[in-house]
């Protein structure tokens, strides 16, 4: 036996018991369609919500669609970043403010009926200005999808959690160790819960789910299963990336 296919039997053997082991932890995986939508069961019609990060709207559609709220928040400087470091952002890169401009004035547009109707309030503003004019209690829930990388996300997390009732929701995208802000939604996250009287209830499809309020012993250890489950699902899927990198060299 050569010592290629020895290899190639010792990846198996290792993405099997890697990917056994989250089936079992893990049960059936998410169903097809947006990967968010599942945390509407957590925003509740007539409620009084913020989106972080709105692009071009679409999510927000879906929001007023489904969840019908009284009062619906976004937020998002639609500014662009000339850095490097934003190179592969969609407000980096490529494009340019004209492009960025062009995105805000889109987005009033497909919520004119909305804004004039006052349900629907935009503030083009970076996240840690617009915070200053909400007080405190005022959110039943926030989405936070703005900049990823971990300084902005942990500014995030610190603003509005005053700002959202006790017993409401902070919740995100992105709670992932990869991608071009090199994991610093999971580390601002990860910092945010030892410190502070929130519950980690969800974490689903890269998403996460924070309730506000002292956790119960039940949900510290939920949120240790959930940590637990997700890094699995990492090493899944490093596991079936080196599994096809073996089988290419036999």
């Amino acid at each position: 036996m050569t010592s290629k296919v020895r290899t190639l039997i010792a990846g198996v053997v290792l993405v099997a018991l890697v990917i056994g082991g989250s089936v079992l932890l893990l049960g059936p995986g998410d169903p097809e369609g947006d990967h968010r939508v599942f945390l509407f069961e957590y925003f509740t019609e007539g409620s009084v919500g913020a989106e972080i990060g709105v692009w071009e709207g679409d999510f927000s559609v879906k929001m007023l669609q489904e969840i019908r709220p009284s009062k619906l928040h976004l937020i998002d400087p639609w500014a662009f970043e000339k850095s490097e470091e934003y190179k592969e952002a969609w407000y980096g890169g490529e494009g340019g403010q004209q492009e960025m401009d062009a995105r805000y004035e889109g987005v009033l547009s497909r919520f004119d009926d909305e804004i004039d109707a006052g349900t629907v309030v935009v503030h083009r503003q970076p996240s840690d200005v617009a915070s200053g004019a909400f007080r405190d209690e005022y959110f039943d829930w926030v989405y936070i999808d703005g900049n990823h990388l971990y300084e902005f996300v942990k500014k995030d997390l610190e603003l509005y959690y005053s700002k959202v009732k006790t017993g409401g929701y902070i919740t995100g995208d992105d709670y992932v160790r990869t991608g071009w802000w090199e994991g610093g939604v999971k580390k601002a996250l990860d910092e945010f819960l030892e410190k502070n009287q929130v519950e980690l209830v969800e974490l689903r499809s890269t998403q996460f789910v924070l309730k506000k309020g002292p956790p119960s012993f039940g949900g510290r250890v939920r949120a240790q299963f959930l940590k637990t489950r997700s890094d699995l699902r990492w090493i899944s899927r490093r596991g079936r990336g080196f599994l096809s990198r073996m089988v290419g060299l036999s």
